[in-house]
């Protein structure tokens, strides 16, 4: 990758995978693929799918709808309680890891948005169209020329896509105009939704630290939950508790 380590790296729960990616990638952050960790869950917790029918709910309420790691410790507390799960040493022993597979805690490292290996897996499938196990090597570097050309081509017409073809504006915002010309269609709706969802929300200060301001962001009429905004400076850097700027690249309803 023109000689530098990646900034995130998505595996399956893989123990010699994992002590392998420390010692090569030290700098790196070793994420477990979500979808492999939850296809797990109903064969160790078999007893507990068929006892308690809101599990399923409650227990993926916690892993996705949680935004930052105190939400999600409060409700896996709540959870290990109402299902009596504290016993568990397999359940025990994920906990112990959430920091490699639970999205709150992986929020504040650029993935994209990914989450899975489905991504990798999809590029596997898309090369395996050119090249085979049986390809000889005089001709695999033709063939891999050819893949590289065919996903080259789509992206290119992805951008004439996006620049050719208006969209549709939620908002009368300048802000949403700008940010047309510089997202992908696909980036762009994510902002936008984010965007005309961000007048539902209320900002009071809460405190300021020398040039350093911090803002209590919530839903009007609501004290909870309560996401901090803070802004350095002159505020041209921000940090949100969300960390969707990190994580996606796109600014969140909280900042906006």
């Amino acid at each position: 990758m023109l000689g530098r380590a990646p900034s995130a790296i998505i595996t399956d729960d893989d123990k010699v995978m994992a002590k392998a990616i420390v010692e090569v990638l030290p700098n790196t952050t070793h994420r477990l693929c979500l979808l492999h960790i939850l296809q797990k869950f109903p064969k160790h917790l078999a007893y507990v799918y068929n006892k308690f029918p809101d599990f399923q709910k409650d227990f993926r309420h916690c892993i996705h709808e949680t935004i930052t790691t105190d939400e999600f410790e409060q409700e896996w507390a709540l959870i290990v309680v109402k299902y009596d799960l504290g016993e568990n040493t397999w359940l025990q022993n994920l906990y112990s890891r959430r920091d490699k597979w639970v999205p709150a805690y992986l929020r504040s490292t650029f993935c994209a948005d990914m989450s899975t290996t489905q991504r990798s897996e999809s590029m596997n499938k898309f090369f395996k169209d050119y090249v085979h196990s049986s390809t000889m090597v005089s001709d695999f570097v033709h063939q891999y020329e050819k893949a590289i050309d065919a996903r080259y081509f789509k992206e290119k017409e992805k951008d004439v896509w996006t620049k050719s073809i208006g969209v549709i504006m939620k908002t009368p915002f300048k802000i949403a105009e700008e940010a047309a010309m510089v997202y992908t269609r696909k980036s762009f709706m994510i902002f936008q939704d984010e965007l005309f969802n961000s007048v539902r929300y209320q900002a009071r200060k809460l405190y300021l630290i020398g040039e350093t301001k911090t803002y209590g962001v919530t839903v009007h009429g609501k004290e909870t939950p309560l996401y901090h905004v803070i802004l350095e400076g002159s505020g041209e850097h921000a940090t949100f508790t969300c960390h969707m700027w990190e994580f996606m690249g796109i600014f969140c309803r909280h900042i906006l």
